[in-house]
């Protein structure tokens, strides 16, 4: 990706987030599945970076999300995410942050890899 819009929308998932707010990303192999803690993304809104995501809920129903969709994590039942595609899949999760401390632009970037 080069350029005007998608340098924008770029800057949305990597750029630096208010002290309020945290980043995560999360990698998801090919053919993997990865299981969902709702706890652990309560209220996150998702954004799939590169690749294909399945959203999986507790009947087995899956909804496919391709490159660039946004996802609201939150009240959603689901009990696994799954990779169905040829390459890694990434996907980033904003959340909000409990008792912000990390000055502007400094919060806590984490990533994952599974």
């Amino acid at each position: 990706m080069t350029g005007g819009e998608d340098d924008e929308r770029l800057a949305f998932i990597r750029g630096a987030l208010p002290p309020r707010f945290r980043r995560r990303v999360v990698t998801i192999a090919a053919g993997r599945r990865l299981d969902f803690c709702e706890v652990e993304w309560r209220g996150a809104i998702g954004f799939v970076e590169c690749g294909m995501l399945e959203i999986e809920d507790e009947r087995g129903v899956r909804w496919r999300f391709d490159t660039g969709a946004i996802l609201a994590l939150d009240g959603v039942t689901r009990s696994a995410l799954h990779n169905p595609g040829p390459a890694s899949t990434v996907l980033v999760l904003v959340t909000r942050r409990r008792g912000n401390s990390a000055p502007y632009g400094h919060g806590s970037d984490r990533e994952d890899r599974r």
